[in-house]
């Protein structure tokens, strides 16, 4: 067993500044017990943005057959290898990073899909929801999360954001000023759907290779908090 404990205990996460007010998969499954209750044990499982693999494992330990699915490979595969999976759990991963693409081929239907903290990552978060209702057995649940908008950090910001329209104070969008600084049309962006408060990407400054990390004010202000991360280090795909 890795000698990483991987859990994500969030139960003291209650809304503060910060605006992390998610918790994990213990505080969930609480929440979602009856109805996962009724999942028949052996079923097929799709967790839809699957991340660190947390719900994923937990939903292996329980016995069902699971696919998970991301838009890295590297990322899946790197946790993958910190959890003591079952020797008979039934586990693939498939990761793409057009996850509309992955959807299209999914052949399977399955008894339940999960979708935690993912929608707000999501260009288009309705169409996401009703290409997964696609592969949902006629009895089929879908268990989905989105991060607390109430949070006292999401409230400052969107009244931030109202005093800045109603006085007419400008927000500046954050690429053209990345397009400003580095050198002329050299700014690749990488996953902009994913993760938008923070613009990330690849450029020339001065004919040298640079990465680009920049915080965009139009989706949550552009925060990024290492306090989202709860015990894994090095994660974020919440």
């Amino acid at each position: 067993m890795s000698s990483l404990a991987l859990t994500f205990d969030r139960s003291d996460d209650i809304s503060k500044l910060e605006g992390c007010n998610t918790r994990g998969i213990a505080y969930r499954w609480d929440i979602f017990a009856t109805y996962l209750a009724i999942v028949l044990a052996g079923a097929e499982v799709l967790d839809f943005g699957a991340g660190s693999l947390r719900e994923s494992f937990d939903l292996v330990q329980r016995g069902f057959s699971v696919t998970s699915v991301d838009v890295s490979a590297e990322t899946l595969n790197e946790y993958k290898r910190k959890y003591d999976w079952p020797a008979d759990g039934r586990h693939r991963l498939i990761a793409n990073l057009d996850l509309f693409a992955v959807l299209n081929g999914l052949g399977s239907q399955y008894a339940l899909i999960t979708a935690f903290d993912v929608l707000e990552h999501l260009a288009d978060p309705v169409a996401a929801l009703q290409e997964l209702a696609k592969h949902l057995q006629d009895d089929g649940l879908m268990l989905v999360t989105v991060p607390n908008g109430w949070s006292l950090f999401e409230l400052a910001f969107r009244t931030d954001l109202m005093i800045a329209r109603a006085t007419g104070r400008e927000l500046p969008p954050m690429r053209p000023i990345v397009d400003a600084v580095v050198d002329k049309g050299s700014f690749f962006e990488v996953a902009s759907n994913f993760g938008k408060p923070i613009i990330v990407g690849l450029a020339r400054l001065e004919r040298r290779a640079v990465m680009v990390l920049a915080s965009d004010p139009f989706h949550y202000g552009g925060s990024a908090s290492r306090i989202c991360n709860g015990t894994l280090p090095g994660n974020g795909d919440d």
